[in-house]
């Protein structure tokens, strides 16, 4: 991985783009690791709960067959009034709205109210969110504020990502890699290379619009610890927050390849602490390790080091 110092000289190279990079996400609570858990299986909801992932999605969609909808639905709600998942953040992601189970299962999370966000699979434009926006509503007798995470899995949702990021209730976007690869009519090939365009926009798109950017779970359920941290690498190295996960085997290369090292905190905090210095003695810039530190470099130090705060209290 890249050390600090090599990525603020990259920064100083992206000034004009306004870089930003390992963001803290709002509330200071990480989302470096997002493991689906299948609805249908309650043994396997209440495990989420003690593992190491700093967020859960009790999965009412593809994880859980047709003739299974409705008891998954009933599971989650059993679960999420017994189960206490401690400081983790907990999504419920529903089916499709055009599906005969969509509206039932929104209105099912609004009544329950015990979860972080409601996950919405395969939005495509601002009207997508609208309409879930107008269920939750409905359901919750003409309010609901609960905030939505937009997964984009198609190349009209990687378009309509920059509109569906700016709608008021969307506080994530996370990548469908795996449908997305289909949609596209691409290749899947082990550094993703396919994506890499359509990864970068939803970036691009989650920073425009100040939300999340979650990558999406890796092309194999069992990778090897190489390609697992190469593909964990990469997403951290496009920007994103975290990932989404869908064995309990991939939460601690996560974990760790979207936390600063040592050696970037180190630096982050000699940046900070000398840009403090020289605002005292009236100069607007410095220079640590000889490298010019402007205000661009020290609020990307603050997001590092809030990010390891965050880490070390998880």
């Amino acid at each position: 991985r890249k050390g600090f110092g090599s990525m603020l000289r990259a920064a100083h190279a992206a000034k004009d783009a306004g870089l930003q990079s390992m963001r803290s996400p709002a509330g200071g609570k990480l989302l470096r690791s997002v493991l689906f858990s299948p609805g249908a299986s309650e043994k396997r909801m209440a495990k989420a709960a003690s593992l190491a992932c700093d967020g859960v999605i009790l999965d009412l969609e593809d994880s859980v067959a047709p003739d299974a909808k409705v008891q998954a639905r009933e599971a989650v709600g059993r679960i999420l009034a017994s189960q206490d998942f401690g400081d983790k953040t907990v999504v419920v992601r529903v089916n499709a709205l055009n599906t005969e189970w969509g509206r039932r299962d929104v209105a099912a999370v609004v009544e329950w109210g015990r979860v972080d966000a409601i996950a919405v699979p395969k939005v495509e434009c601002a009207e997508d969110v609208h309409d879930i926006e107008r269920s939750m509503r409905r359901a919750g007798g003409g309010s609901s504020s609960l905030p939505i995470w937009a997964f984009v899995e198609t190349a009209k949702g990687i378009i309509g990502a920059p509109q569906i990021a700016e709608c008021e209730q969307v506080t994530a976007l996370a990548v469908g890699c795996n449908d997305l690869t289909r949609d596209l009519g691409a290749r899947f090939t082990p550094d993703r290379a396919p994506l890499l365009y359509s990864l970068s926009a939803a970036v691009v798109a989650a920073r425009a619009g100040g939300v999340v950017c979650l990558d999406g779970v890796p092309a194999k359920v069992w990778p090897s610890e190489e390609e697992l941290a190469a593909e964990c690498a990469q997403a951290r190295d496009l920007g994103f927050d975290g990932k989404t996960l869908i064995h309990p085997g991939t939460i601690a290369a996560a974990n760790a390849a979207f936390c600063p090292t040592d050696e970037e905190v180190d630096f982050a905090t000699r940046v900070v602490e000398a840009a403090s210095r020289a605002r005292e003695s009236g100069e607007g810039m410095c220079i640590v390790d000889g490298l010019l530190i402007e205000e661009l470099h020290v609020d990307h130090a603050r997001r590092l080091i809030e990010v390891h705060a965050a880490a070390q209290r998880a």
